[in-house]
C-alpha cells in the first residue's frame, strides 16, 4: 500500500473544510510508524499551500499502522481519505476505525491522473542509460547512468505500462486512456517462483538476491545453441538470451547454479516477457515512449538494498537503492533491443505513488493546487542538472 499525506489549507471530509494535521506532526509519528511504514523524505515536494509528504506499508502492516494513526490522531475526525487499488476495499473497515471516510477512486484512472501530474514536475521522469546486458555481471552493472526526459502525456502517445501482481497496458494519448491489454506475468509471478525455488518469499530479500546472481548460469544463451564463435547471427550477440531456465534441463549444470541465480534467472525472465509485450503493444498504437510503473518497480520495505551500488552517480545511489534497479536496467534494455533503439523506457522517481496521487487529485478536484512550488521546482531542476552534467563525463 502506498500513500500520500498531505499538509494544507482544508481537505474535503464529510461534505464540509477540515484542516489537515501540521506536517511537523506526520513527521514525529516516524519513530512510532518505524518497522511499519517507510517515509521517503527524499520524495517530499513543498506545494501551494502545504506538502506532499511519500509513505510506504505492507498491506499486511495496514492494522497497525491504523493503530498509530489513532493513538496519534494524526487525523482529525471527519477527515477524507482518496484511495485506489484493491486495498482501498480491503482495508476499508481499518480506514473507518480511525474516522476516517475513504473515497474509493478508479486503479487505473487514478493511475493516469497522477502520471500526467507528476511528469510536469522537473527532474521526475528519467531513462537509463549503459544498460549493455552482456555488461550486467559485476562491476558491469555499476555502469547504469540515469538521466533526465521530458514527457508531455498531453502531447505524446504513450504506453503505460503497470507491473503489479500481473500487468496492465494503458495506451494514453492526449486527454484519453485505454487499458488495450495485459499479462498474468508480473511482480507475484517472479516473487512466487523465487519463493517455490529458493524458498525466499519477501520480496525486498528476492530482489538483492537477484542482484548478485549470475542468470547466464541458469539462462541458455545463443552462444550455448550455436557456439563461442557464431558471432552476430540475425543481429544477436552471442550472450544474448535465448531460453530462460534453459540449462536447468542439465543435471550437472542445476550442480552450479545458486539461488541468486535462480532469482536472477527469474527477474530477468520476467521482465523480458513483460518489455516484448510492452514493445508489441506500443507498435500497434504507435506510442512514442514505453513508461513502467508498479510497484515490482519499488522496494515495499523499509530496508535499503544490499547488494552492489546500482548506479555509479552519488546523486542517484539512494533512489535506486530503493527500486528493484536490475528490473529497470532489464526492462530498459529490452525496449531499446526490440526498437532498435527507436523507443525509451521511461521510469518516475515516485514511482509506487502514482495511483495515490492521482486518487488525491481526483479527490480534491480544482479545491487544491498540486503545482510544485518554486522552491521544488529550482530542487527538482538541479537534480536535472546534475544527472544532465553526470552523463556528460
Amino acid at each position: 500500500a502506498a500513500a500520500v499525506a498531505t499538509e494544507g489549507r482544508a481537505a474535503i471530509g464529510g461534505g464540509a473544510l477540515v484542516p489537515l494535521p501540521p506536517l511537523s506532526a506526520v513527521l514525529r509519528a516516524k519513530r512510532d510508524l518505524a518497522g511499519l511504514a517507510w517515509i521517503e523524505d527524499d520524495l517530499a515536494l513543498e506545494l501551494d499551500g502545504g506538502h506532499l509528504v511519500f509513505v510506504k506499508l505492507l498491506s499486511r502492516d495496514a492494522e497497525g499502522a491504523a493503530d498509530v494513526v489513532l493513538s496519534r490522531r494524526l487525523l482529525p475526525p471527519g477527515a477524507a481519505a482518496f484511495a485506489t487499488g484493491g486495498g482501498a476495499i480491503k482495508f476499508r473497515d481499518a480506514l473507518r476505525r480511525v474516522g476516517v471516510s475513504a473515497d474509493h477512486k478508479d486503479e487505473l484512472a487514478s493511475l493516469v491522473a497522477g502520471l500526467r501530474v507528476m511528469a510536469r514536475v522537473p527532474g521526475e521522469c528519467f531513462e537509463l542509460q549503459n544498460v549493455h546486458f552482456h555488461k550486467a555481471v559485476g562491476e558491469g552493472r555499476a555502469r547504469i547512468r540515469p538521466r533526465a526526459v521530458d514527457l508531455d502525456p498531453a502531447k505524446e502517445g504513450l504506453l503505460v505500462v503497470n507491473i503489479g501482481s500481473g500487468v496492465s497496458f494503458l495506451h494514453v494519448s492526449g486527454a484519453s486512456h485505454e487499458r488495450v491489454g495485459g499479462s498474468s506475468l508480473g511482480g507475484s509471478t517472479f516473487l512466487g517462483l523465487v519463493a517455490l525455488l529458493t524458498g525466499v518469499d519477501h520480496f525486498d530479500e528476492a530482489v538483492d538476491l537477484a542482484t548478485v546472481g549470475d542468470s547466464s548460469r541458469v539462462d541458455m544463451l545463443v552462444r550455448d545453441i550455436y557456439g563461442a564463435d557464431v558471432g552476430n547471427l540475425y543481429g544477436l550477440r552471442p550472450t544474448t538470451l535465448a531460453s530462460s531456465f534453459g540449462k536447468a534441463i542439465d543435471r550437472k549444470a542445476r550442480l552450479g547454479m545458486s539461488r541468486s541465480d535462480i532469482a536472477l534467472s527469474c527477474l530477468v525472465m520476467i521482465s523480458m516477457n513483460v518489455a516484448a509485450l510492452a514493445h508489441l503493444h506500443a507498435e500497434a498504437r504507435g506510442a512514442r515512449h514505453i513508461v513502467f510503473t508498479g510497484n515490482f518497480l519499488a522496494r515495499s520495505g523499509n530496508a535499503l538494498g544490499t547488494g552492489p551500488a546500482p548506479v555509479a552517480d552519488p546523486a542517484w545511489q539512494l533512489h535506486m537503492h530503493k527500486r528493484n534497479a536490475m528490473a529497470m536496467r532489464t526492462l530498459a534494455y529490452a525496449v531499446a533491443f526490440w526498437s532498435k533503439h527507436q523507443r525509451k523506457a521511461v521510469f518516475f522517481r515516485h514511482e509506487g505513488y502514482l495511483g495515490a496521487v492521482g486518487a488525491l487529485v481526483e479527490g480534491f478536484g480544482s479545491q487544491v493546487s498540486l503545482a510544485p512550488t518554486s522552491t521544488a521546482i529550482r530542487a527538482a531542476e538541479a537534480r536535472a542538472r546534475a544527472a544532465e552534467a553526470a552523463a556528460r563525463l
